[in-house]
């Protein structure tokens, strides 16, 4: 079975993927939560579980990644496709965190690459510095705070989604080219805009009216003194947002794309279904059942997560890769079916070298096999998936109840994630602390030292970049933890 003829078979099948299957299937594989599980781990991505035989610290992992071409057996004939994938995996030891070893201070988050001042953030990419509670980050983002999607020469970000080379946005969602704007949507633009919607090329309006620039100021210092008020507001700021310059988009925040059905979060892209944070720059076309993936070479792309500058591939995690079927973490390979954490790697099966010719027919083979069964465009099973799905993108888009997903085979968390708290310290509430913030008993400078609770009694801490950044714009204490303001970015999917 030639490429073409499956790539045209897996991208039919996907096609008829519902939303409920790419969300189980796709986004439990990205984990919002991080674990201690001792063996002098400060952190780990990955739960322990009986699902993976060894989560190392990343520098033993740099360490022993050289050898992941030469320990691993060959193919089998006969033996079950995913049998042999699910014992390679498991046994392939993975790091704790995923992060590049350049990245300065990024202890406590996790896929940061290329970063700095990191914390309690996940993907977090290209040049990127002061980021914390924030998911998916990219490309030289300065000073975000609690906020989801952003790109592109960011600066001074809080507690807003979908923005795209901007600065000092607050409570807002969807902005793009825009800068002092405030609990607004769909701005494209815009300057010194509050409580707006939907305009373009505009300054100094207060919903959606136009005022004079000193009488713009004056307002906005007497509505901005209102602190009280802040969360009451940004929960009040519709999700529906535009899909400027689009086409035929079906849901929200999609920019300049064309025939999109069930995406969110996307920009430049063509003709996809299922997709949620993607983008392109030239707007590549056939992707199908894809969660997070940027710079898509030549399209043709099913079913995966995580995908950067990557083409031609199926049921994959990976960077800089082509050609390539049921593979994880592997970077700059080509040619590569059922292999885990390759680099510069081509022609491979199961983390085993082969000549090229080998390589397609035994992958010729297999995959005539596999359709002949029904089960080609099957994606990676549940009880491959070592994370627990109430800990995963999946549960903040889809939530669901235990019985559900464990039936399906997934991993659930019953026991809460502890977090250790210091005897001598003493939990307060949030709520009470912005008050004594008022009345001058705290400065922000005691943030730090404190440890703070959510009306759920969720403990969060503040640190001491979030500090200077809450007294320098004047910002109220976050009432929510951490978690939960993630969460809330995602309402409306």
């Amino acid at each position: 079975m030639s490429l073409q003829q499956r790539q045209k078979i897996i991208q039919e099948k996907r096609k008829q993927t519902t939303w409920e299957d790419y969300i189980h299937q796709l986004a439990s594989w990205l984990p919002l939560v991080f674990y201690k599980i001792g063996e002098g781990i400060a952190i780990s991505r990955y739960p322990k579980t009986d699902r993976l035989d060894r989560i190392v610290s990343p520098q033993t992992f740099e360490d022993e990644k050289g050898d992941f071409l030469k320990t691993w057996p060959w193919y089998q004939s006969g033996v079950d496709f995913f049998d042999q994938m699910v014992a390679l995996y498991r046994q392939v030891p993975q790091p704790a965190i995923l992060r590049d070893p350049l990245s300065e201070n990024v202890r406590y988050a996790d896929a940061v690459w290329f970063g700095k001042n990191v914390y309690l953030s996940f993907i977090v990419i290209d040049n990127c510095e002061n980021i914390a509670y924030s998911f998916y980050i990219q490309n030289n983002v300065r000073n975000c705070y609690n906020s989801v999607m952003v790109w592109n020469h960011c600066d001074n970000v809080y507690h807003s989604s979908w923005v795209i080379h901007s600065s000092d946005i607050f409570y807002s969602s969807c902005i793009l080219n825009s800068s002092s704007c405030w609990f607004s949507t769909n701005l494209v633009w815009c300057n010194e805009c509050l409580f707006c919607d939907g305009l373009e090329n505009t300054s100094f309006h207060i919903h959606n009216t136009a005022y004079s620039k000193e009488n713009y100021f004056k307002k906005k210092e007497e509505l901005l003194s209102q602190k009280h008020q802040f969360s009451q507001r940004a929960q009040e700021i519709s999700p529906t947002t535009e899909n400027w310059w689009s086409k035929n988009v079906e849901w929200y925040c999609c920019l300049k794309s064309t025939d999109l059905h069930q995406a969110a979060y996307s920009y430049r892209i063509h003709g996809w279904r299922n997709v949620l944070f993607a983008w392109d720059e030239e707007g590549k076309k056939e992707i199908y059942d894809v969660v997070w993936a940027d710079q898509i070479w030549e399209g043709n792309m099913y079913a995966c997560t995580n995908m950067w500058t990557s083409s031609h591939s199926y049921c994959s995690d990976c960077c800089q890769i082509t050609q390539s079927f049921y593979c994880f973490f592997c970077i700059q390979c080509s040619y590569c079916f059922w292999c885990v954490w390759l680099s510069n790697a081509s022609y491979c099966i199961l983390n085993k070298q082969y000549t090229k010719e080998e390589r397609h027919r035994i992958v010729d083979e297999i995959c005539a096999d596999l359709n002949q069964k029904w089960t080609l465009w099957d994606v990676f099973p549940a009880h491959m998936n070592p994370f627990y799905y109430n800990d995963t993108l999946a549960h903040l888009i889809l939530p669901k109840e235990k019985e559900e997903v464990t039936k399906k085979g997934y991993l659930w968390r019953d026991e809460d994630v502890r977090v250790n708290i210091p005897e001598w310290k003493d939990i307060v509430s949030s709520t009470d602390v912005q008050k004594w913030l008022l009345d001058w008993k705290y400065s922000y400078s005691d943030l730090p030292w404190l440890i703070l609770s959510d009306a759920g009694w969720d403990v969060f801490t503040i640190q001491q970049l979030e500090a200077e950044f809450l007294e320098k714009y004047q910002l109220p204490l976050p009432e929510l933890h951490w978690l939960k303001r993630i969460k809330s970015h995602m309402k409306w999917l």
